[in-house]
């Protein structure tokens, strides 16, 4: 789709981003009567790590975040530039993350329903903002109307069919028996809450993939596309099942992979796969992306470190691929990134995790270096996500702590309104879909370039014509950047073989060393500072 490359998203926890206006406490109190779950009166309450005595942790605690909620803020979101807005789980489900679902023709009731989600896609796009919702397809949850384990649904699950020998148009399904009188069934990594399906079942591909099935029922609502949770566990063949029914039904739709590894060189379940090369997904989620930046940022890389990873997708990944490749900085499956970038190591334990606070050494040095984080993300090539709070610079380790409540009665910080100036930079063409030329990789310091060629972009598209130079400054010293060097070390490859690309850099260095010739073309860069030059000119420093 043309949208993609380079389009802003923006991830949404859907239990704890904003209780909408119609927030009923009683109502959730109501939902929440079940022994295993935990209701929270109060928004700003830490969220629950322990569980209730019956059942322990099992992430069934609430705080009636829901889909009026998110309406609610969509002026806030296109405030930052928002394309599309990546959902975690909506369908009813037993947890709060609802990666157990339990059935996926229904708004979970504590986000709303159905009609709900039906005007969150009508008021985002009038919004220009895209919905994406997380499709879990590799497994459902035991609490569902297909598995039935707990007996909560009035259908026959698989579960009641094998053991009662009765017939449920779901036990094809899954692997599941009787031995010796004890249920036996093959689960997602061994958690008995989350039964695997069997994605080759004809009968499951149908009621996903068919005319009349999941994929369309949501997209006819409303949706944008899907992402695919544990992209790598699903077979090829049924994400092509997949991708060919959303773009049948929905041309500019998209497939989103969750893919942790380089998906060029994915290898699972006996084979490399499939992940990228037009077949399967549109983009996948950009977790080398992360490591290579919050390492370079924390002192673990210098710069020449993370540019051989970063190149190493650059130069792999087809065109599309690359450009809408899902750079990240957190997500609800990674600790928070001030939390990476202050330094603060990962307790064994949840209780210690509860504990401990950034003090206001730590924020203040973490704050710093998220800032430089969300600048290098905003101009390095690639579709962008903001995990929400990040922007307020939410801290915490591994899920539950990643998944606290957004902070709205808290007046917002200055950091707040950096991130969405940055965030805004996107509306630039160059930053979105402009050619990138790294020009330095040294200890401290990265520089790259974002341009045209001849008013055209990477893909050959005619664009608004700039130029734009991108420096940083990790170090936690003064740095500077000497462009006449660099002039000269493109003037050199001039002479022997050097591409239209390369010529058209060395142009726009010599232009900036020339605007900075009092200096001599030296350019000084403070400790931890970005600075973005456009067409010549100093515009931003962060």
């Amino acid at each position: 789709p043309n949208w993609l490359p380079g389009a802003v998203y923006y991830q949404i926890f859907p239990d704890r981003f904003n209780r909408g206006k119609d927030f009923d406490l009683k109502r959730l109190q109501n939902l929440c009567n079940y022994p295993e779950r935990i209701c929270h009166p109060d928004w700003d309450e830490p969220v629950d790590f322990k569980g209730t005595p019956e059942t322990g942790y099992i992430a069934c605690d609430f705080f009636g975040g829901s889909l009026t909620g998110i309406i609610e803020k969509l002026p806030y979101l296109q405030d930052f530039g928002v394309d599309a807005i990546y959902l975690n789980p909506v369908f009813r489900a037993r947890s709060n993350h609802r990666y157990d679902t339990g059935d996926y023709e229904e708004i979970d009731p504590i986000l709303g329903d159905n009609q709900d989600m039906k005007a969150l896609c009508r008021e985002a796009k009038e919004h220009g903002i895209r919905i994406i919702l997380d499709g879990v397809f590799s497994h459902t949850g035991a609490d569902s109307r297909y598995f039935n384990l707990l007996e909560r649904y009035e259908e026959t699950g698989a579960v009641q069919a094998a053991k009662e020998g009765i017939y449920s148009p779901y036990s094809s399904w899954y692997d599941i028996s009787l031995l010796d009188g004890e249920l036996v069934y093959d689960s997602w990594w061994g958690f008995e809450e989350l039964p695997n399906v069997k994605e080759q079942d004809l009968s499951y591909q149908e009621y996903i993939t068919g005319e009349e099935g999941v994929l369309k029922k949501w997209l006819d609502l409303g949706v944008s596309g899907w992402r695919l949770d544990v992209s790598d566990e699903l077979p090829d063949s049924f994400i092509r099942a997949l991708r060919s029914r959303v773009s049948r039904e929905k041309p500019d739709a998209v497939i989103l992979g969750e893919v942790w590894e380089e998906a060029c060189s994915k290898h699972s379940y006996g084979s490399y796969r499939d992940f990228i090369f037009g077949r399967t997904h549109h983009q996948v989620m950009g977790y080398p992306f992360r490591k290579a930046l919050l390492s370079f940022l924390r002192g673990d890389y210098d710069a020449s470190a993370m540019l051989q990873d970063l190149e190493r997708v650059r130069e792999n990944y087809p065109l599309p691929a690359f450009y809408a490749n899902l750079n990240l900085i957190s997500s609800h499956d990674t600790k928070r990134a001030i939390t990476v970038l202050a330094g603060q190591d990962e307790p064994p334990s949840r209780e210690a995790q509860s504990k401990i606070r950034l003090d206001a050494a730590q924020r203040q040095k973490g704050e710093k270096l998220l800032r430089l984080a969300a600048f290098f993300q905003v101009c390095y090539p690639g579709a962008i996500s903001i995990y929400y709070g990040d922007e307020r610079a939410l801290e915490g380790y591994s899920d539950p702590f990643n998944r606290a409540t957004f902070p709205w009665d808290q007046p917002e910080p200055d950091l707040t309104k950096e991130l969405r100036g940055l965030a805004r930079l996107r509306n630039m063409p160059v930053l979105r879909t402009g050619f990138y030329e790294p020009l330095l990789a040294e200890g401290d310091l990265f520089v790259f370039a974002r341009f045209l060629i001849e008013g055209e972009d990477a893909f050959g598209d005619v664009q608004e014509e700039n130029t734009v130079l991108c420096f940083i400054n990790r170090g936690s010293g003064e740095a500077t950047v000497d462009l006449q060097a660099l002039v000269k070390g493109f003037a050199v490859r001039a002479k022997e073989d050097c591409s239209r690309q390369e010529m058209v850099v060395a142009e726009i260095l010599k232009a900036a060393a020339d605007n900075m010739a009092q200096t001599g073309g030296v350019l000084n860069l403070a400790p931890q500072t970005g600075l973005l030059s456009v067409d010549g000119n100093l515009e931003l420093a962060v």
